[in-house]
């Protein structure tokens, strides 16, 4: 799927959302053009934030996070570490 057809079918929901202060959004454990949406920063920075003025948190999934090229965290841990932990 291309940008505009994204941006026409899925964009508009989140305009109200964020216009209404929506605080917190989940990006979707599925993928657009391969990449999972938790590493889309074109996405996420570009168009929810800069575009839409979206000023609150992003919040994902530990494992989307960590299977995806592109997505480091400073306060890496192991996989056996539980979540709850860090």
């Amino acid at each position: 799927m291309d940008e505009a057809t994204l941006r026409r079918v899925h964009l508009p929901g989140y305009v109200t959302t964020v216009q209404a202060g929506v605080g917190t959004i989940m990006p979707s454990y599925s993928s657009w053009n391969g990449v999972k949406m938790s590493a889309q920063k074109h996405l996420l920075t570009e168009v929810l934030k800069n575009e839409l003025g979206f000023q609150g948190f992003l919040i994902s999934d530990y494992t989307p996070r960590t299977s995806s090229t592109g997505i480091t965290n400073a306060r890496s841990r192991s996989a056996s570490t539980p979540a709850w932990t860090w």
